[in-house]
């Protein structure tokens, strides 16, 4: 409802604010980065559902008390921890403790860290790099619970992850016309992570075409009509979800949503990988033949039908069953998860209206499991 320069203006208030109590050194004003956290932190329970609402908030408070309050004492490790525990645990309703939140970021950090570096002082901004990695990528999870998100943060690391490699560009040089975040697991298995770069780097390598394309048309415009626009934005972001991982398998998907002028896309694609060797998993691989086609198709069918009928999906039936016909091109993206399910995605469109976007549909396992090749259905038992 508001222009995306509304909400950077604030933000860059409110850092400029924290900042400035923080340190007259230019160089210390990293503590602007610290002003985003505490921001996030502090004001994550305010009352009002709107972020710009939130932000002046967070900026008037900030202000008001610039004058009459000393610089703040750094924020140790341990207090972040216990800050972010606290909100974690008001986020669940308190059904847990405090201290239950608390140990699992310590354990999350312990992870992280201990992959990134062996020397100590090196390990306390490894340690601050693994929460804001946290936040980043998880943030995003399908739980609605912080306990479950962050024992699957810590699952993921354990089993899955050296780290997570950042591609952030913030398009400073046009005014923030174009930006770019990409976000990609490294899996300690070469062939694996080097599939995922070459995924990550087409994507790349996207944005700065379309990105160069339509800064060029913005300034043609703007010297022929002496107006600026909003409509010559270029916005790419890539994010993943992990599936399951174990170690015989990992499977996950790659989220890549685009913002050009007016409009927009999203595109959800799921990996299957074998940890050992490296190999990506097509669907016909999984299965002992074409047979799951049909099983799919009548499964998602049902499902989806059900949807309708009960008007929690913008489709109707005939819809449905075009988008659900036994063919390989409408089941050729499936994804393997951790509490026994295969989630089935659907393309935008196809079998619904654009506003539902992908369309998912979560089946058990075992309702296919007859139709998996023998090693598949060891692997997945193994991940149990």
């Amino acid at each position: 409802v508001r222009p995306v320069q509304d909400y950077a203006d604030l933000l860059r208030d409110l850092v400029d604010c924290m900042a400035i109590q923080d340190a007259e050194d230019l160089e210390e004003r990293a503590a602007s980065e610290q002003a985003l956290m505490s921001f996030i932190m502090t004001f994550s329970a305010h009352e009002s559902d709107s972020a710009a609402e939130t932000l002046e908030a967070a900026i008037s408070f900030c202000r008001e008390t610039a004058s009459s309050q000393p610089p703040p004492t750094p924020l140790t490790q341990a207090d972040h921890l216990d800050d972010l525990a606290r909100m974690f645990a008001w986020s669940d309703g308190d059904v847990r403790p405090v201290q239950d939140y608390a140990d699992l970021l310590r354990d999350l950090v312990d992870c992280m860290a201990i992959q990134d570096a062996e020397d100590p002082e090196e390990r306390a901004d490894a340690s601050e790099q693994a929460l804001v990695s946290f936040i980043m990528t998880f943030s995003a999870h399908e739980s609605d619970s912080a306990v479950e998100t962050l024992e699957a943060a810590i699952s993921f690391c354990q089993m899955a992850m050296s780290t997570v490699t950042y591609v952030i560009e913030t398009g400073e040089e046009n005014e923030g016309r174009s930006q770019l975040f990409v976000s990609y697991p490294v899996i300690p298995q070469g062939a694996i992570t080097a599939r995922i770069e070459e995924i990550s780097q087409q994507f790349i390598a996207e944005y700065r075409t379309e990105a160069a394309k339509n800064e060029k048309l913005y300034q043609k415009y703007k010297s022929e009509t002496g107006k600026e626009a909003a409509s010559f934005i270029t916005y790419y972001r890539q994010t993943f979800d992990i599936g399951l991982a174990n170690e015989n398998v990992i499977s996950f998907n790659i989220v890549q949503a685009i913002e050009t002028g007016g409009t927009g896309n999203i595109s959800v694609v799921g990996y299957i990988f074998e940890r050992r060797t490296g190999t990506e998993l097509t669907i016909p691989a999984l299965f002992v033949d074409d047979s799951y086609l049909a099983r799919l198709s009548t499964l998602t069918k049902v499902a989806l039908a059900e949807r309708v009928k009960n008007e929690e999906l913008a489709s109707d039936l005939d819809w449905v069953e075009r988008g659900t016909a036994p063919t390989a091109e409408n089941f050729d993206n499936i994804l393997f998860q951790d509490d026994g399910t295969i989630l089935v995605m659907f393309d935008k469109y196809q079998v619904a209206a654009g506003g539902a976007g992908i369309v998912q549909v979560a089946l058990p396992v075992f309702a296919l499991a007859d139709l998996l090749k023998p090693e598949i259905r060891q692997i997945l038992d193994a991940g149990k």
